[in-house]
């Protein structure tokens, strides 16, 4: 069952960067629920977090908010976050439930007697924000090292404030030093301050610093002006709240992920005209469907089984030259004689990235070619008493797989330092 939620009117939301997606009524929160646990009953759970539904929803009935929230929070230290984030996932609908709860309840989880024991968590995205709060719930003493001056990683630079509120990230970041986690901001682990410190005055390092410097896509014209990565482009205006730098008419946003989505709908917003191209079908993109059709009703143009082969222009972008492609036994090919431009005078590339520098400092870390980290089922990794996760180990993965690393890799080390 997929309940319709109320959201913003399109055409006054592309003027502001408000949250879309206000989330369920009660009564469609129960409906939804009860729908959720006669699914659960035919066939297994696709959400990751072990949380008993149909508790949660007896508790949701009772009003019980305070007592639902407390349940959630025993496998998941985020909801507010997470419940708003995990459209792309196969439980985002027992995602929303969790956000209704959080949304409407307070509360600290509880904490085990601290312990001696101390824990380094390396970069505070999401992945890092849980296993933190994670370890500081069972007693351990847990300080947490961030590069930037904000807290959150890639929840705080790439993740728009439309989909995720700025005081529900504070609210729930905050639980962090409630809990007694040690935030250490413009810190970065592996320059100012080196990891072998870290190993010496701590007995675990959990280690989420995600990707390196993006990769552009190899083609003529990436050095034009007018051209960024997307990254810089979301790190500018959800960051550093800077909606002036990327002034443009017309812009083209290639790739088919949430980054892609996110630029595009936060480039409506700054007033452009918006094509995404992308070389798959739409089924094949790495995003909620829930995102994709936000974006088609704030005027977002997709393009599918569409390849960009060349920027165009004289020092300034004026187009984009793609051609089409079509599927072929699984694989998109490209179409002979399909070229055709897009005019356009921004263009903002998702591509791929290059590992984290702190990852080739690391002596004995094991690594796959392409600089991702290697760790079992547990985030270990080839060096004793290091852990790792988020995108530094999947570099694709969404906040929900992040968030359940985090909780994965916490109860490793606990498993690891109660030996």
């Amino acid at each position: 069952m997929n309940t319709d939620m109320y959201t913003l009117d399109p055409e006054k939301r592309v003027k502001n960067f408000k949250e879309v997606c206000r989330g369920y009524s009660r009564e469609q929160l129960i409906d939804e629920a009860e729908a959720l646990l006669k699914e659960r009953l035919e066939q297994p759970a696709t959400c990751p977090f072990a949380i008993d539904l149909a508790q949660l929803l007896e508790l949701v009935k009772q009003d019980d908010y305070e007592g639902a929230l407390a349940l959630i929070l025993e496998q998941n230290p985020f909801p507010g976050i997470s419940g708003r984030l995990c459209s792309s996932h196969p439980g985002a609908a027992i995602g929303h439930v969790q956000r209704y709860v959080a949304d409407r309840a307070s509360l600290i989880p509880k904490r085990l007697k601290q312990n001696k024991r101390k824990v380094a968590v390396v970069g505070s995205g999401p992945s890092g924000m849980t296993c933190a709060a994670t370890l500081a719930a069972r007693g351990y003493h847990v300080d947490m090292f961030e590069a930037l001056h904000e807290v959150g990683g890639r929840l705080s630079y790439s993740v728009p404030s439309f989909k995720l509120p700025r005081e529900v990230m504070h609210d729930e970041t905050e639980l962090l030093l409630e809990m007694g986690v040690e935030i250490h901001k413009n810190c970065l682990v592996g320059r100012t301050l080196p990891l072998g410190d870290l190993q010496e005055s701590h007995d675990a390092i959990f280690l989420a610093v995600g990707v390196g410097p993006p990769q552009f896509l190899g083609i003529a014209g990436e050095k034009l002006k007018g051209v960024c990565p997307a990254r810089e482009f979301l790190m500018r205006v959800n960051l550093m709240k800077d909606k002036t730098h990327f002034k443009a008419e017309s812009t083209v946003v290639v790739g088919g992920g949430e980054e892609a989505v996110d630029a595009a709908r936060i480039a409506v917003r700054l007033g452009n005209r918006v094509t995404v191209v992308y070389r798959g079908s739409i089924e094949e993109m790495k995003v909620g469907m829930e995102d994709i059709v936000y974006a088609q009703e704030e005027g977002v143009t997709f393009l599918t089984l569409t390849h960009p082969s060349r920027i165009i222009g004289n020092r300034q972008v004026t187009s984009i030259e793609c051609m089409q492609m079509m599927l072929d036994e699984g694989s998109t090919v490209p179409i002979e004689d399909s070229e055709f431009r897009i005019d356009c005078d921004q263009v903002i590339i998702v591509g791929g990235f290059n590992s984290n520098p702190l990852v080739n400092s690391v002596p004995g870390l094991r690594t796959y070619e392409d600089g991702r980290v290697m760790t079992d089922d547990f985030q270990r990794t080839s060096v004793k008493g290091i852990f790792a996760g988020g995108r530094m180990v999947s570099p694709e993965s969404n906040v929900v797989d992040a968030i359940t690393e985090g909780r994965k890799a916490a109860l490793a080390i606990d498993e690891y330092l109660s030996r």
